[in-house]
């Protein structure tokens, strides 16, 4: 989890330098991907800490420009909604994603595809992060 603050901050401070918001939250979820598909693919224990910790810095690291994402594009009174929104299906993907890593790993007798697919939902994500606009269709070019 160290490693995933040290993240945080890196990201966080590079978004504000560059004022790129997208490819600052893209990008990890993307090595958040890698790190989930290799902690199941790869069977080294020592590659697997490698991997489990490359998914925990892919999944935190980009949150902090994630939750800024909404005012980018969003009037102030639309990025609240929308935040609200976010916050609800997030609490409730709390209970749906322990419940279907259930449901995979009863139909396959394993881990793995749960955790591929739980990779794949984070490179999902992240493709669709780089759909969103940069900044508000009002602003000027």
């Amino acid at each position: 989890m160290v490693l995933s603050l040290i993240g945080f901050l890196i990201v966080g401070n590079s978004s504000s330098k560059r004022r790129e918001k997208r490819y600052h939250v893209a990008l990890p979820l993307f090595l958040g991907a890698i790190g989930l598909a290799g902690t199941v693919l790869i069977h080294d224990p020592v590659l697997n800490f490698v991997f489990i910790n490359l998914a925990a810095i892919g999944v935190y690291s980009g949150m902090g420009v994630w939750w800024s994402i909404p005012t980018t594009f969003l009037s102030e009174t639309a990025a609240a909604g929308a935040v609200g929104l976010i916050n609800s299906i997030g609490n409730i993907g709390g209970w749906v994603g322990p419940f279907l890593i259930g449901i995979v790993k009863t139909y396959t007798g394993s881990y793995t595809m749960a955790y591929l697919c739980l990779a794949i939902s984070l490179a999902i994500s992240g493709l669709l992060i780089l759909t969103l606009p940069k900044k508000r269709p009002t602003d000027s070019l």
